[in-house]
């Protein structure tokens, strides 16, 4: 049984390639110019893109997974991508050493363990109690909240990242060089589905470890689904771009319908919904507990603004992040929502296209809101928004190496499973609604 479509390996993309990895090479070089002049204004600039990058793409592993878990035959046209896409790990671990050198201008807690005497202002804005949580060898947060264990739990979660886009893609090639046979696939749907819940557990050790943490008061149940959720969004979004804008007869999105963009539209407006209710799960569960520990979150983040309309504003310079909450709520999950709906425009790649676009600029909105106001806690400017030039550079810096290395991924490889047997029906996929 010969394959159903005729194609060679993707040779594409060149151009792009090459000015996605120069511009994302001299968008780290000014990144760490910044690390060496301003480490307090870099390194969370740069969380938040490595937050927004390594997000996607383990958006990507998890899609894969959950396709071949669950047996899915529509979106095999499109698989190649993600797995691509999860590939971008193995680089993610590297670009995580520089959060590591630089975790003082991150994390408070670094400078209370071991019984390290922090500066007045950092002691201040913590509790006694938490100062002596740290300063006492042998209790959870101390256990936790440490630098080896930071270490530690980083490099087995990007093993175990690293391991599964490993396998993932090594299985699916194998099947360009076989005849179409059921084998493979059944493999790949067993591993998957015995590693997505220990997928769903990395990934919410890594929220824990590098958002939660940088407010070590703080806590939230909701924490590693809401990073998922967010990520798993974007992700939707940029295989939403990369399958409407055509770059190459040998690119999956040479072989996809209206009908693979439509199902592809409904998954952004799906998890555009999942986003909003995680997020509204957390804010009524720490409003309804009003714990000391867990509302100043959302305080500091601009919820105070709403007192606007309501009697004195308590807190004036938090306040001023109540534009960015605003903007979330409607851009982040209104906006979408409403341009998602109309069946018929899920199907126009023009259209997928720009919503795709906005939805991947929401997302930086989104890491930022949960990054950079944690940093009041080393820094009274950050009280108050205070961008500088160091966001871009650190977003195009990951950025254009994200994009190079995936396209050097796709180069010289077939860009969809020639030889799965679920491609004649994903090619044909029609639709029902």
């Amino acid at each position: 049984m010969s394959s159903p479509v005729n194609t060679t390996p993707f040779q594409g993309g060149q151009k792009l390639m090459m000015g996605a990895g120069v511009l994302g090479l001299l968008g780290l070089a000014a990144t760490a110019f910044g690390f060496m002049s301003d480490p307090g204004k870099t390194a969370p600039a740069y969380l938040v893109a490595f937050l927004y990058w390594v997000g996607i793409s383990v958006g990507g592993i998890c899609m894969v997974g959950i396709f071949h878990a669950g047996g899915g035959q529509w979106m095999t046209v499109l698989r190649r991508q993600m797995e691509r896409i999860g590939t971008f790990v193995w680089v993610g671990a590297l670009l995580f050493i520089p959060i590591f050198l630089f975790r003082k201008n991150l994390f408070v807690w670094t400078h209370l363990e071991h019984g390290q005497e922090a500066s007045e202002y950092i002691k201040n804005t913590m509790t006694e109690h938490f100062q002596h949580l740290m300063h006492t060898e042998g209790t959870g947060k101390s256990m936790w909240l440490s630098s080896m264990g930071l270490a530690i739990r980083a490099v087995v979660v990007f093993a175990f990242w690293g391991v599964l886009a490993f396998l993932q893609n090594k299985w699916s090639i194998d099947q360009d060089s076989k005849a179409p046979d059921q084998a493979t696939r059944d493999r790949l749907q067993r591993f998957s589905a015995g590693t997505l819940l220990f997928l769903g557990f990395s990934i919410t050790i890594a929220a824990i470890d590098w958002v939660m943490s940088l407010e070590p008061e703080w806590a939230s149940a909701m924490i590693g689904v809401y990073y998922f959720s967010a990520s798993f969004f974007a992700c939707w979004a940029v295989l939403a771009l990369t399958s409407a804008v055509p770059m190459d007869p040998n690119h999956h999105s040479g072989h996809i319908s209206g009908h693979h963009l439509h199902n592809i539209g409904k998954m952004m407006l799906a998890f555009t919904a999942f986003w909003g209710y995680i997020a509204y799960d957390q804010l009524v569960i720490i409003w309804h507990a009003n714990m000391p520990e867990e509302t100043p979150w959302f305080f500091a983040r601009g919820l105070s603004g709403l007192s606007e309309w309501t009697g004195p504003v308590p807190d004036p310079e938090s306040a001023k992040w109540f534009p960015l909450f605003m903007m979330l709520v409607f851009g982040h999950f209104v906006v979408p929502m409403l341009l998602l709906l109309p069946a018929p425009w899920k199907r126009s790649r023009k259209y997928l296209t720009f919503v795709a676009v906005w939805m991947l600029a929401m997302h930086y909105c989104d890491m930022y809101f949960l990054v950079v106001p944690a940093m009041r806690l080393l820094n009274i400017e950050y009280t108050a928004p205070h961008p500088g030039w160091q966001d871009l550079t650190a977003f195009i810096g990951i950025g254009g190496v994200a994009i190079a290395w995936v396209l050097f991924q796709m180069r010289g490889k077939h860009a969809i499973p020639i030889n799965d047997p679920a491609l004649a029906y994903s090619l044909k996929y029609v639709n029902p609604l």
